[in-house]
């Protein structure tokens, strides 16, 4: 029989590892409060961009989003770390499973590249104006 965990959520849930389920509430503007099989984790957490990393068990996602840019935290269920603030929205992954984030936007298009280790953004690369996702070149042409 079905288990009533809460009301009025959002339409943007879904499960994490060990079976539990993350949603928000209160939604408006793409944003809203992030919880966790009840808890409650965070406010103004954007409900587009997250990821979740199962082998480290963390789901990570921006909060205070404005203008492209929001503060880059994770949570594997519990009180959430900040990594960084001023971080580009969106999360790409290194082939080794590491979060990677984009800070220092510049008018011309030029980011700072970091790869996230432990809970620090570590910069790999500056002044970059592309990334690639080599993992979708091998094509079956």
């Amino acid at each position: 029989e079905p288990k009533k965990i809460a009301e009025d959520v959002s339409d943007r849930f879904n499960y994490l590892a060990n079976n539990k389920v993350y949603y928000y509430t209160d939604v408006k503007d793409n944003a809203g409060t992030l919880y966790i099989d009840g808890k409650k984790i965070a406010e103004d957490v954007s409900t587009r961009y997250r990821s979740f990393n199962e082998e480290e068990g963390r789901l990570y996602f921006f909060t205070d989003v404005k203008d492209g840019e929001g503060t880059l935290c994770f949570t594997t269920g519990g009180k959430p770390t900040k990594i960084a603030d001023d971080v580009a929205v969106g999360l790409g992954f290194a082939p080794d499973g590491q979060p990677m984030s984009a800070t220092d936007v510049s008018s011309k298009g030029r980011v700072t590249l970091n790869v996230v280790k432990g809970s620090k953004g570590v910069k790999i690369a500056e002044d970059v104006t592309n990334i690639m996702d080599v993992n979708i070149v091998d094509s079956a042409y």
